[in-house]
């Protein structure tokens, strides 16, 4: 078993050591610099203010729709934006009611100037996705216009032909960080990630592999630790080399982190196997809460303009649903907090929800008489303020007491279902965040501390796998002299 368990670390270690190394570089660079992206605050911000003029010949959509749109000013004219899908839209001009289907180059620079305040000197058409934009999703959105500016940072930004729209934004810095960072940690190679099913599946396979290494190394370990004639445990290590000695006491100890690591790393890629948590079957409660309702009577632009109290440094106009009644959002300088109207014949009342409006929609739209509501002004375990990802304090928490442990979080200024947590969510999010970045709650007021933590295990990883890389260099030169051995020999 000893001879087993070493054979099997060196094997696998020769294959792995390299990308443990590269794993770990780039998880440090990760803890300070994610991947690259267009923000949605920069890019509500680069929206045009509306004003009288824009509403002189605005016409209404005459089609009905259940989805989002949106009414927002384009280089000088107002569209609308008919949300189809993740990515795709329907736009409109919203003075002739002429569908837009292609934005020339001219809109592409002009938007790319606008997001960026400098001039562009240079445009590539892109018909494939790459490096900054490796998602499939986007792929309804091409062709691209890739456009270079003149500015200090070397900024580079991707505008939709389709959607006229800015979809990625990069400076140097970011580019080389990524590269660093974010493209070889996460396996971003646009070649893999645009396959979603593949970069899943590579996933899968090195991390298994991965995970083969650890748990032999750590076996190996044991059987390495420095025993007296008894069989008694004195001392770590029986090594004396460098390489040898640090790569076993270090691997003790970082191999579980190692192991920590790559098991959420899999379940990132790929879903929580129903083994550990089930998923509910069905439409999610969050889905069934945000549900639209198809509107065929809409407010006209104009008159919402006319009774908008605040008409300065509006950006853009919205219509949905919010529990079940068509609202009017009206975005100004914040995306995360529009100021939400509901439609009462010839006026706007703004939007209002208490404890007893939630429990009542609750009952009529999750179908679950055992529910129970309070309104939470901290995070807890799961509900937490990350990412691009838009969580509010306060809300009101909703518990459906069902087999699933369902939770509802709803924003009081929206009525929206901002966050939906089970049993299979919460497992998620515990074998994913938890044990890939250590955000569990005890780091909550620490970052500073979690980001040491995560530090230090990495460059103790790198020591791991640089000793590795050298270890299974001698091991593979030694394999190949032993070869020509034999070959001489016979």
């Amino acid at each position: 078993m000893k001879k087993f368990f070493i054979q099997i670390h060196k094997i696998t270690g020769s294959v792995m050591s390299l990308l443990f190394l590269f794993w770990c570089m780039s998880g440090i660079v990760l803890c300070f610099k994610g991947f690259p992206h267009a923000s949605v605050q920069r890019r509500l911000e680069n929206l045009e203010f509306f004003s009288d003029d824009d509403f002189i010949d605005i016409q209404c959509l005459s089609e009905s729709s259940s989805e989002k749109v949106e009414l927002e000013k384009y280089q000088q004219k107002a569209i609308y934006r008919n949300y189809k899908g993740r990515k795709t839209q329907v736009i409109t001009d919203a003075h002739t009611l002429q569908k837009v289907s292609y934005f020339s180059k001219a809109n592409a620079i002009e938007e790319a100037e606008r997001f960026v305040n400098a001039n562009v000197v240079r445009v590539d058409s892109i018909s494939k996705l790459d490096s900054w934009l490796p998602w499939g999703y986007y792929r309804p959105l091409l062709p691209f216009f890739k456009c270079y500016l003149d500015d200090d940072k070397h900024s580079a930004v991707y505008v939709s032909s389709k959607t006229g729209t800015v979809i990625q934004y990069t400076t140097r810095y970011a580019r080389w960080m990524a590269r660093l960072g974010a493209i070889p940690h996460m396996m971003y190679f646009y070649q893999i990630k645009q396959n979603g099913k593949l970069w899943q599946n590579v996933i899968l396979v090195l991390g298994l592999i991965g995970i083969l290494v650890s748990v032999s190394g750590i076996i190996a370990a044991f059987f390495r630790l420095k025993k007296n004639t008894s069989g008694k445990i004195i001392g770590i290590t029986v090594y004396k080399k460098w390489s040898y000695k640090w790569h076993h006491i270090l691997g003790l100890f970082i191999g579980l982190f190692f192991l920590t690591f790559l098991v959420s790393g899999i379940f990132y890629a790929n879903d929580i196997p129903g083994w550990i948590s089930a998923k509910p079957e069905g439409k999610s409660p969050q889905k069934a809460w945000n549900q639209t309702i198809k509107q065929d009577s809409v407010m006209q632009p104009q008159q919402i303009w006319k009774l908008l109290p605040e008409k300065s440094g509006l950006r853009k106009i919205a219509w949905g649903t919010a529990m079940g009644v068509p609202v009017i959002e009206a975005y100004y300088n914040n995306y995360k907090k529009p100021i939400v109207y509901v439609t009462n014949n010839d006026t706007l009342i703004p939007f209002s929800i208490n404890q007893k409006d939630i429990e009542a929609y609750a009952l009529q739209t999750l179908k679950n008489k055992q529910v129970s509501v309070e309104l939470q002004d901290k995070y807890d375990n799961y509900y937490k303020a990350y990412g691009m990802y838009y969580h509010p304090l306060p809300v009101y928490k909703i518990c459906l007491n069902n087999r699933f442990n369902s939770s509802l979080y709803i924003d009081p200024q929206s009525g929206k279902a901002v966050e939906y947590f089970n049993n299979n969510k919460k497992a998620r999010r515990i074998l994913t965040r938890g044990l890939h970045k250590l955000d569990f709650s005890i780091f909550k007021n620490y970052s500073w501390l979690r980001i040491t933590i995560l530090i230090i295990i990495c460059l103790g990883g790198l020591v791991v796998s640089y000793t590795g890389v050298l270890l299974s260099w001698k091991w593979l030169k030694r394999l190949v002299k032993s070869g020509r051995r034999n070959i001489n020999c016979k």
